[in-house]
């Protein structure tokens, strides 16, 4: 090769020019005198016009847009606090300030009978203070909807009953959230029936911001139980919030096909109709659905109990009333799609499984099919658990904001999140048959764990979407072991998840909710890859056994409930202690407290002394480090050396949160061992990195190719970021890289390198030193690309046909003419005739 790599970590020409890998002495960037005067000037501007608006608001005060105008709000109006208590509005005798007057919907009422024109309420406070008012906890909502797609607005009615809350002596308001609802009509009843004499005296108006709808009963007596009847006008939008419309086009007649979906994650049911919008305010759901009888079919959460005509040419579905659920999980779908993959034997089978998609789509549908019978009885099996619902509907929805949503029997997926290809021409990637069947098994995993038992609210999502999608790697691995998901799980959730982790901006995996903005934060990589993965570490700690005993015992007892994650840890630390793998001084809750309260995951340091060890902890961070920082961990250790094999899953080892480090004693059986091998981590179950002394790295470099595959991949990975961070200079990782070379065939371990070398080819790509970067990697590249090739072999591995994919973009990365050649010659014979295959 061109060049070679001294122990400093730089590459070095045949001229002596040394090109330093990882200075930081030149970052940032240049500007001219000019562009720095015009900044002054923009910011000073931007800082006048702040103060200006700062005045015009505080002096004028927030409108609400009612009936078109705007309105001030008064100061002498009543206002709620937490606690739900208020004065009565003695302006208005009805204390109604509902924008529109109708006529009460009964459940014979006609829709047709309701105005569909409605003034559309802003939203003016983007990022709203959430409020959580107590007091009456919902029981069940009787829902009546009919979507308008020309007006784009949904005429509903809804009955709730609600239990007052003995825990409060006093009687306090109704609280209902809305958003962008006009509420027309509203009644108070001891009874499910509207009747006059039985009507209770009520005050009612809109909350602050048009958010929320107060409902005051004037009663000199405590009331228990009271059904709420409104009738309401809610909006259909076009930001896949909601209750909201789509498109698709009919290849038959080349028209836009526009059908009505919904999605209430996380706080959206409040825009389809009035309702207590919290995961903790569970109720059972009744819906009715009318539609246009042009429209083939409506779907929601349970089964059609009846189709009946309720005017010419509209027919009304009432379904099966839900187990209780949060407002959340809701669901219905007013459209074309058709039925897809059902045969006589589902027909007998509990729970019904069926696919909804576009007509020219229905092929698409097998693998997800055969793939969701797979998994619910592996599920059913897990849990001790059969899932709860008569069927479970799967449907493709043209433009969906998430991969999926986990609505109790109605799943909703976007296209590619589904949809596999049967026809050989046009199957699947790899990569893309790996991502549906972890999508559909993370949301068939839900229909337990989030839908049966609901975290008490949004600061604990991470419990829900971590059990979820690490269940479903179990489920994967055991209906696909070929894939070995639970082996490329130490590396991709950890990379997906430390990545982030990794910046001093990263956050807790759970934090306090304050606004809207905070629960839409929730849904990242923090709580999507570190949730999983400190599930894995949980159950590493408890034990395989354990831990499924202790989750089976917590659904059982808190089935149709919430979710309390101290009772959760009690549980998992009774069932460790009781097989032996949790030690009895440690409770879960203690060393899992320092995970998820606060940010980052800790670098572990091993230092060797005579026979002895030395195991220190500090957070890692890849810039700003902070030397101040007090931040500490509960870290389960777990090492093996040459000679000394771990022969259990136990932890050997832990590394305290109020300790700055950990002596192990005789580790080794001399004082001379620097020869000798030691790794920590085993199978990479703590979510740390670790860092080792020189002679340490030096004796697992030459020791690599007998470490396991996992082992080898984490070390690899560790090595390049903690090189990446400035922990280590980078003739380690790259004398490590040079093991590729040796191991074409193991995906494992390029896997693990990947994201290292991207970091490196972005800083390298505009340096001199990039060419003989680039030469080195062709160097390590060649065996496996001559090895693979770019002509995929009949029958070939799901891991081959992917690994295949990261050495052609490797090689053809770093130019190497076999590649860039086949290639473009393979391009070209495309666009020539994109339907033939070679």
């Amino acid at each position: 090769m061109d060049g070679y790599i001294n122990e400093g970590g730089q590459l070095k020409t045949k001229n002596g020019q040394k090109y330093i890998v990882n200075e930081r002495s030149r970052n940032g960037f240049y500007i001219t005198k000019s562009g720095l005067i015009l900044a002054a000037i923009s910011a000073i501007i931007a800082i006048v016009a702040t103060i200006l608006i700062t005045f015009f608001l505080s002096t004028y005060g927030a409108e609400s847009c009612l009936n078109g105008k705007f309105h001030k709000y008064e100061t002498d109006e009543p206002l709620l606090n937490k606690a739900g208590i208020f004065e009565v509005n003695s302006k208005n005798d009805k204390g109604d300030t509902s924008p529109t007057d109708s006529t009460l919907w009964t459940e014979h009422t006609e829709l047709s009978t309701i105005s569909t024109t409605t003034t559309l309420l802003p939203n003016l406070v983007v990022n709203q203070k959430l409020e959580f008012y107590e007091g009456w906890n919902p029981q069940h909502y009787r829902l009546l909807i009919e979507p308008n797609l020309e007006s784009m607005t949904n005429n509903g009615s809804v009955t709730i009953q609600l239990a007052r809350d003995l825990l409060f002596d006093e009687m306090k308001s109704i609280v209902l959230d809305i958003n962008n609802i006009t509420i027309h009509d509203v009644n108070a009843t001891l009874s499910n029936k509207i009747k006059n004499e039985d009507n209770l005296e009520i005050d009612h108006y809109y909350g602050q911001n048009n958010k929320s709808y107060i409902i005051f009963i004037k009663s000199s007596g405590p009331i228990d139980n009271v059904f709420i009847h409104l009738s309401f006008t809610s909006q259909i939008t076009d930001t896949l919030q909601g209750i909201y419309k789509t498109s698709y086009m009919d290849v038959t007649s080349m028209r836009p096909q526009w059908m009505i979906s919904t999605q209430f994650s996380p706080i959206d049911a409040r825009r389809a109709f009035p309702c207590i919008d919290r995961p903790d305010k569970k109720a059972n759901f009744t819906i009715s659905i009318v539609r246009d009888k042009k429209k083939y079919m409506a779907l929601s959460n349970m089964p059609t109990l009846k189709t009946k005509l309720v005017r010419e040419g509209f027919v009304r579905d009432d379904f099966q009333t839900t187990p209780r659920m949060p407002t959340y999980l809701v669901a219905f779908i007013v459209s074309d799609l058709i039925k897809s993959n059902v045969t006589d034997n589902d027909l007998i089978k509990s729970p019904v499984v069926n696919i909804w998609t576009r007509p020219e789509t229905t092929g698409m549908t097998k693998y997800a099919h055969k793939l969701t019978r797979k998994v619910l009885p592996f599920f059913e099996n897990y849990f001790d658990m059969k899932y709860q619902l008569p069927k479970i509907d799967l449907v493709s929805i043209p433009d969906f904001g998430f991969g999926a949503m986990e609505n109790w029997g109605l799943i909703t997926f976007r296209d590619s999140s589904l949809l596999v290809p049967d026809e050989e021409e046009k199957m699947s990637s790899a990569q893309h048959t790996e991502f549906v069947a972890s999508i559909i098994c993370h949301e068939i995993s839900h229909q337990w764990f989030g839908n049966l038992v609901t975290p008490k609210n949004w600061e604990d999502l991470w419990l829900k979407e971590g059990f979820a999608s690490y269940l479903s790697f179990l489920a994967i691995d055991n209906i696909y072991p070929q894939w070995r998901v639970l082996d490329t799980f130490t590396i991709y959730e950890f990379q997906q998840s430390m990545e982030k982790d990794s910046d001093d901006s990263s956050h807790p995996i759970t934090f306090p909710i304050i606004n809207t903005f905070d629960i839409r934060r929730m849904f990242d990589p923090i709580t999507y890859s570190k949730g999983p993965i400190l599930m894995r570490m949980i159950q590493s700690m408890v034990g395989t056994q354990a831990f499924q005993m202790g989750l089976q015992e917590y659904l059982k007892i808190n089935a149709y409930g919430n979710l309390d994650r101290d009772e959760l840890w009690e549980i998992l630390t009774k069932y460790g202690h009781k097989y032996g793998t949790l030690p009895k001084e440690l409770t879960l809750g203690k060393i899992i407290s320092t995970w998820v309260y606060q940010p980052g995951y800790p670098m572990v340091t091993l230092k060797r002394d005579k026979r002895d060890v030395i195991v220190t902890q500090e957070r890692f961070l890849v810039s700003n480090k902070n030397k101040t920082d007090s931040f500490k961990w509960y870290i389960p250790i777990t090492l093996e050396t040459s000679d000394m094999k771990r022969l259990d899953d136990n932890h050997n080892f832990w590394l305290t949160d109020d300790k700055t480090e950990l002596r192990i004693e005789n580790v080794f059986p001399s004082d001379y061992n620097k020869n000798l091998t030691i790794h920590l981590n085993l199978n990479r179950q703590g979510y740390y990195r670790v860092n080792y002394d020189y002679n340490s790295w030096i004796a697992l470099n030459k020791d690599f190719a007998l470490l396991d595959h996992v082992t080898r991949a984490q070390i690899i990975d560790d090595a390049l970021h903690l090189a990446r961070a400035e922990y280590l200079t980078y003739d380690i990782p790259i004398t490590f890289l040079l093991e590729l070379r040796k191991s074409p065939e193991d995906e494992l371990l390029w896997m693990a390198s990947e994201q290292g070398l991207k970091y490196l080819i972005n800083m390298l790509q505009r340096e001199p030193a990039y060419e003989l970067f680039r030469a080195f990697m062709r160097y390590i590249v060649l065996p496996a690309f001559n090895h693979y090739g770019l002509e995929e072999p009949e029958g070939e591995s799901h891991l081959a046909l992917a690994h295949r994919a990261r050495v052609a973009s490797l090689a053809c990365k770093f130019n190497y003419d076999r590649c860039t050649n086949t290639a473009q010659r393979k391009f070209r014979d495309w666009i020539e005739n994109p339907f033939t295959e070679e």
